[in-house]
């Protein structure tokens, strides 16, 4: 979290750490609640990380090295999602 919280403050200049600190350790949440739905939502999260001085993709026990045309690929593939989400929250 704390890597995170310089890019935040570029994007954000008002923003308070403290505050955003305090909220992440805060959790009243008990996972109660009703819902309508009958469907499961399921999948896998992969993760970036670095070893080495490398970044790598991993999922599972597979790991694909964070090359510029993966990173580039990945970069067009949000904004694809991003575009498809906002045109559909404006539908």
């Amino acid at each position: 979290l704390l890597g995170i919280v310089p890019v935040l403050k570029r994007a954000y200049p008002d923003l308070d750490p403290s505050k955003l600190m305090e909220y992440a350790s805060k959790s009243g949440f008990t996972g109660e609640g009703n819902t309508a739905r009958k469907g499961q939502l399921s999948g896998n999260i992969a993760v970036r990380v670095t070893r080495g001085g490398k970044d790598f993709f991993v999922w599972k026990k597979k790991e694909l090295e964070a090359t510029s045309a993966r990173q580039q690929e990945l970069e067009q593939f949000t904004a694809t999602i991003k575009r498809i989400l906002g045109e559909s929250s404006t539908s």
